[in-house]
């Protein structure tokens, strides 16, 4: 089991003591942070059967132990993945088992990080990277280096800077390209986001009193999106599909070519079935269909859609 997977079914909570009182109130809100992470639906612990699973949180530990550290006493937990699963599936709760890769661009007052206040800007990085760990959620940030800043520093307005940012993006290669710009508003703060997802464009606005507040609860909102849009256990099954990608110079470029579509989210499989000098066919198994596949290639042009005369295979050119 990957280490990723793992950590799905782990959670620190802080206790005032190492009583057994304190320990059982943390390992509730523990569980109750793993289901709503492993599912992306909080809704589900209104259900009587994970209520039940909520008062005996016990039966559900693999390990705990403590942690003394500078900001107090934690209690990090390990909770069984199978048993937890088998329990959810039993009353038809579905498990958002693969989920996809991030692509963060964030502001401040309308201004890159380093433009605002790299000290700030550090402090809300990590504020959002905590957040997405505890929701489960891969998130990447881009490098800023000295191109990525010059050409923000040449828009007007970051945020309406779409054509820049889907160009900078592709050097990525992720699923999900996620735009916040946090402002100071009426006292407190608010973010500005706007989430693409292949061809699809959502934005919203979350507020807080303090930038922790509106970091958390946009990011909420960013959850319940990508669940929608990803959970396999809300597909039509699974989908077989051929793909044969040209221009493949080495071993190596048909090992990048594999370990991306691994990647994908909506990729359950991938094997290799022909090899012909520098064309390689595999055949995929995606849990959406073929034109939702096509739409995330799209998105970061690693590979370039060719037309093809056999309806039943997919033809793409490979660049960097």
């Amino acid at each position: 089991m990957s280490s990723n997977v793992n950590s799905l079914y782990s959670a620190v909570i802080d206790v005032p003591n190492r009583s057994q009182e304190a320990r059982h109130v943390a390992m509730r809100v523990g569980l109750v942070e793993v289901i709503s992470r492993i599912t992306g639906d909080s809704s589900v612990l209104s259900i009587s059967e994970v209520g039940n699973m909520l008062q005996r949180p016990a039966k559900l530990l693999q390990s705990y132990g403590y942690i003394d550290g500078d900001d107090g006493l934690v209690l990090k937990m390990q909770f069984d993945r199978a048993e937890i699963i088998k329990k959810l599936t039993a009353v038809d709760i579905s498990i958002w088992n693969k989920r996809p890769s991030i692509l963060l661009w964030l502001f401040v007052n309308g201004q890159t990080i380093n433009q605002y206040d790299p000290k700030v800007g550090q402090v809300v990085l990590e504020t959002i990277t905590a957040e997405m760990r505890r929701l489960g959620l891969t998130i990447t940030f881009p490098l800023w280096d000295l191109d990525e800043e010059q050409a923000f520093s040449q828009q007007s307005n970051n945020l309406q800077a779409k054509d820049l940012i889907d160009d900078l993006s592709k050097r990525y290669a992720k699923e999900v390209v996620l735009v916040g710009d946090l402002q100071e508003h009426d006292g407190g703060w608010r973010i500005v986001w706007t989430l693409y997802t292949q061809s699809e464009i959502q934005h919203w606005v979350a507020k807080g009193d303090s930038q922790d507040f509106a970091i958390q609860n946009g990011l909420k909102e960013v959850s319940i999106l990508l669940r929608e849009r990803f959970n396999e256990g809300q597909s039509h099954g699974i989908t077989k599909l051929s793909v044969t990608v040209s221009d493949i110079s080495s071993s190596k470029d048909y090992k990048s070519i594999q370990k991306y579509f691994n990647g994908l989210s909506i990729v359950d499989s991938v094997s290799i079935i022909g090899l012909n000098r520098n064309n390689v066919t595999f055949s995929l198994a995606i849990t959406q269909d073929t034109e939702r596949f096509k739409e995330i290639i799209q998105l970061n042009e690693q590979l370039i859609e060719l037309d093809s005369t056999n309806p039943n295979n997919i033809l793409y050119r490979y660049q960097l």
